[in-house]
C-alpha cells in the first residue's frame, strides 16, 4: 500500500510541478507583454521581504508533523491555532517595519505592494497543518489538484488585470487569488482528516517545536542560499535592472529546479545504503553527476545559443536586452545544477553538520561575488556569480567529493564535462541554421534537429 502510494506521489508530483512550470512561464510570458522590468523588479522585493517571513510563520513544524507518529487532536488543534497566531503575528510585525524596509530598498510604491501582497501570510495560515498532514499521508494527488487548480486561476486573474493595464497589481492579485484557492481546497479536502476545535497547550506542542527548530535554521540558511542575490541586487541596484534579472532568473531556473530534486530524492536514500561501500557509492554518485550532466547540458547549451528567439516568443522583443543576463545565468544554473548533488553525498555519508557549514560557505561567496559584480551592473553581478559557480565545480571535488566518495580527478571531470562537450558539438552546426522563417517554427526544427544529434552523439560517447 506504502509502495504504490509512493509511486502514484511520484507521477502526481511530476506531473503536476511541469503543469505548473508550463502554467508559470505562460503566466511570465503574457504579463512580460504588459509590464515593465521595474514592476516584477518592485514584486521580487515583495516576494522576498514576504517568503522570509513564511519561513517563521511555519517554524519548522510542518515537517514534525509529518516526522512524528500518532499525533493527538489535541497536537494537531494546537498546531492549527499556533499556525494562525503566528501568521497574525507576522503579518502585523511586517505592517510596523515596512517603511523601514522601503527605506532599505529606496523604491517607490514599496509599502503599497508589499503590504497588499502580505494578505497571503494570515490567509495561508488557516490551512497550514492540512498541508502537512497530506504529505505525511502521501495525498500527493489531492496536492497536485490543489496547486494546479489555484495556479490556473492564479493565472486568469493576472492575465485579465495585465491585459486591462492595471500594471504591477496584475503580479499582487495574482499571487493572492493563488493562496485564497489553495487555501480553501487545502480546508475542503482536508476536514475529513481532522477537524480543529478550541485547544491549545504549549505542553502539546513541546516536542514538535523541539524538533522543528532546527528544521528553522536549516530553512533559514536555504532561504539566503537562494534569495541572497535578489535582497543585494535590489539594495544595489535600480528596480529596472533586477526586474530584467528576476524574470531571467525565472525561465532560466526551471530546468535545474525541475530536473535536480527528482534525481536528488531518489539518490539519497540510495547512496545512503551504499555508505560503507565505497566502491559502489563511488560508481553510483559518478552515475548521479553523468545523469544530471546529461540532461541539463543540451537543454542549457540551447537555451544560450538561442536565447534571442526564447526571449523573442516568451517575453516580447521589448525584453531583448535583457538576452545577456539570461545568457549568464543559464551558464549559472548549469554549474549550479552539477554542483547540486554534494549536498546528497554529505547527508547520505552522515556528514550534516559538513554540508551545513558548507552552505553557509556558499552564503558568503555568493555575497562576495555579488558585491564584486556589482561594480559593474547587472551583467557585472551575473558574471560573478556564473564564475563562482563554476570554480565551484573544482573546489567541491577538492574538499568534499575526494574526501567522501574517493573519486579521481580524471573520473570526475569527465563525468560532469562529456555532456557538456557533447552539446556544444550537437549545437554548432544547429546554430548556423539561417533561414528567415517565424521564430517558433525556427526553434522547433533547430530543437528537433539539436535533440536527434545529442541523442546519436551521446549513445557513442556517453552511453
Amino acid at each position: 500500500m506504502v509502495k504504490q502510494k509512493v509511486i502514484s506521489g511520484i507521477k502526481w508530483t511530476f506531473f503536476s510541478s511541469s503543469l505548473n512550470i508550463g502554467l508559470n512561464i505562460a503566466r511570465l510570458s503574457v504579463l512580460a507583454h504588459y509590464l515593465s522590468p521595474a514592476d516584477f523588479g518592485l514584486m521580487a522585493v515583495a516576494l522576498v521581504v514576504i517568503t522570509f517571513l513564511q519561513v517563521f510563520m511555519e517554524f519548522g513544524i510542518n515537517s514534525a508533523i509529518i516526522y512524528f507518529k500518532n499525533l493527538s487532536k489535541g497536537e494537531l488543534s494546537s498546531v492549527y491555532w499556533l499556525n494562525i497566531g503566528l501568521g497574525v503575528f507576522v503579518f502585523i510585525i511586517l505592517l510596523l517595519i515596512t517603511p523601514f524596509i522601503e527605506q532599505f530598498f529606496s523604491y517607490p510604491k514599496l509599502s503599497e505592494v508589499l503590504v497588499l501582497t502580505a494578505t497571503i501570510i494570515p490567509i495561508s495560515s488557516v490551512s497550514q497543518v492540512y498541508f502537512a498532514l497530506f504529505e505525511k499521508q502521501l495525498e500527493f494527488r489531492k496536492l497536485s489538484i490543489i496547486e494546479i487548480t489555484s495556479s490556473f486561476f492564479s493565472l486568469i486573474v493576472a492575465i485579465y488585470l495585465a491585459i486591462n493595464e492595471h500594471g504591477i497589481y496584475a503580479l499582487v492579485y495574482s499571487v493572492i487569488t493563488k493562496t485564497i484557492f489553495s487555501s480553501l481546497l487545502l480546508l475542503f479536502y482536508g476536514r475529513k482528516i481532522f477537524l480543529p476545535y478550541f485547544y491549545f497547550s504549549i505542553k502539546s506542542l513541546r516536542r514538535l517545536l523541539k524538533y522543528g527548530i532546527f528544521n528553522l535554521g536549516d530553512k533559514i540558511l536555504n532561504f539566503f542560499h537562494t534569495q541572497l542575490d535578489i535582497i543585494l541586487i535590489g539594495k544595489l541596484l535600480p528596480a529596472q535592472e533586477l526586474g530584467k534579472f528576476s524574470v531571467s532568473k525565472q525561465i532560466a531556473n526551471k530546468p535545474a529546479y525541475t530536473i535536480n530534486p527528482i534525481l536528488t530524492r531518489v539518490m539519497f536514500p540510495a547512496l545512503s545504503q551504499l555508505e560503507t561501500d565505497k566502491n559502489r557509492l563511488k560508481k553510483a554518485y559518478l552515475t548521479l553527476l553523468n545523469t544530471i550532466s546529461s540532461v541539463n547540458a543540451p537543454i542549457y547549451i540551447f537555451l544560450i545559443f538561442f536565447s534571442k528567439e526564447i526571449i523573442t516568443v516568451l517575453l516580447g522583443e521589448n525584453w531583448l536586452n535583457a538576452t545577456i543576463i539570461f545568457q549568464i545565468l543559464c551558464g549559472y544554473y548549469l554549474f549550479r545544477a552539477i554542483g547540486n548533488p554534494v549536498g546528497v553525498l554529505l547527508l547520505s555519508t552522515g556528514k550534516a553538520d559538513i554540508s551545513f557549514y558548507w552552505n553557509i560557505l556558499m552564503i558568503f561567496l555568493i555575497l562576495i561575488s555579488i558585491l564584486i559584480g556589482s561594480f559593474y551592473g547587472i551583467i557585472g553581478i551575473s558574471i560573478s556569480l556564473a564564475t563562482v559557480y563554476f570554480l565551484l565545480i573544482f573546489i567541491d571535488w577538492y574538499f568534499l567529493i575526494k574526501r567522501y566518495a574517493e573519486i579521481s580527478l580524471y573520473d570526475y571531470l569527465i563525468n560532469v564535462f562529456k555532456p557538456m562537450l557533447i552539446s556544444m558539438v550537437a549545437i554548432i552546426p544547429v546554430s548556423l541554421f539561417n533561414i528567415n522563417m517565424p521564430v517558433i517554427l525556427k526553434l522547433s526544427i533547430c530543437g528537433t534537429i539539436f535533440i536527434l544529434l545529442y541523442t546519436f552523439l551521446s549513445y557513442i560517447l556517453n552511453r
